[in-house]
């Protein structure tokens, strides 16, 4: 018995060594990051560390991390200070010596890195004193070329203005609206940008909520025989989903419509979707949902890009309004 309890002990005291020693954050550091949401795959995507201490005596940086999932991505180039990338250890930049932050003092560290990937990236970095760290949550959005923006400040032959039984398409006030007349409709509206892969980002905005309704992106949409398309969508009830619709068969790429309690919390003032080959993927307001691969084996290659919104039985009048609709280089 006494053996047991002394290597409870023990176990308790060497894991209280390894909290304080490996995940503890250093006393007295503030870390704070800045990258530019939004970056070209042709240029290089700059981020600056702000250090601030805090404390009473100085602090020494010994390490700053780069997160794993980041390293699809980026790659370190340079920095403002003396900072190097092992080879062998391509996730960490080691300083060539410590650099110390002096009580009430603060140091701006300016990362620079290549792009190695488009699309939508989410990861962290961390800021090191000896064993100790800070992590701070980055992301962003590399992408390729500009393909089309609109920023319906006036009509454009690319989008209808139309009406019947059951939607409204129109121009108001500096956006597109798209309005579901009646329940149980879903409408889109789709134009040919000459690419299959691609990234779009539009603003959004449910002027008229129905409580069920849901609305996003569209990409490779075909009416020629069967209708055709994938929808990258948020519903006004905190879901999302990516849905590979053809004829009235809808099924969806990520087992259903799931749940987020962001979502519920704020209504989206911005939602990004991204394909690229039988790759698909969705976010909202910068925070990266969701991504899927089509293994049906009959993937959609091609097709038109657009804005999508549907409704269930919430009611008629359901009303969201679209504004500044870029489209990338995938």
């Amino acid at each position: 018995m006494i053996i047991i309890i002394v290597a409870c002990v023990l176990v308790s005291v060497g894991g209280y060594l390894i909290y304080d020693q490996f995940v503890k954050e250093p006393e007295g550091l503030e870390v704070s990051v800045n990258l530019p949401p939004l970056a070209y795959d042709s240029e290089t995507l700059p981020i600056t560390l702000s250090l601030k201490n805090i404390a009473d005596k100085p602090i020494t940086v010994t390490q700053i991390q780069l997160g794993k999932p980041l390293l699809k991505f980026l790659h370190y180039n340079s920095s403002s200070v003396n900072l190097e990338g092992p080879e062998d250890y391509p996730d960490y930049m080691a300083y060539e010596s410590d650099l110390p932050i002096e009580p009430g003092s603060s140091r701006d560290i300016d990362l620079e890195f290549s792009v190695n990937k488009k699309g939508f990236f989410a990861g962290d970095i961390a800021v090191l004193s000896g064993n100790r760290r800070i992590t701070k949550e980055i992301n962003g959005l590399i992408v390729g070329d500009l393909l089309y923006e609109n920023e319906f400040s006036e009509p454009d032959s690319n989008w209808t203005a139309l009406s019947d039984k059951s939607t409204s398409h129109s121009f108001e006030e500096g956006e597109y609206w798209i309005k579901l007349l009646t329940e149980m409709v879903v409408t889109w509206e789709t134009f040919d940008v000459g690419d299959s892969d691609v990234i779009m980002s539009v603003d959004t905005r449910v002027e008229v909520p129905s409580g069920d309704g849901f609305y996003g992106l569209v990409c490779r949409e075909q009416s020629a025989k069967i209708q055709r398309m994938y929808l990258l969508v948020v519903s006004e009830d905190g879901y999302y989903n990516i849905l590979k619709q053809e004829d009235e068969e809808s099924l969806s790429l990520i087992g259903g419509w799931q749940y987020s309690e962001e979502l519920i919390k704020s209504a989206p003032d911005n939602i990004i979707a991204g394909c690229a080959g039988n790759r698909f993927w969705i976010g909202y307001d910068m925070n990266f949902l969701a991504e899927a691969t089509d293994e049906t084996g009959n993937p959609i290659t091609s097709g038109n890009i657009g804005l999508v919104i549907g409704n269930y039985e919430g009611g008629s009048d359901f009303t969201v309004a679209f504004d500044n609709f870029t489209v990338y280089e995938h």
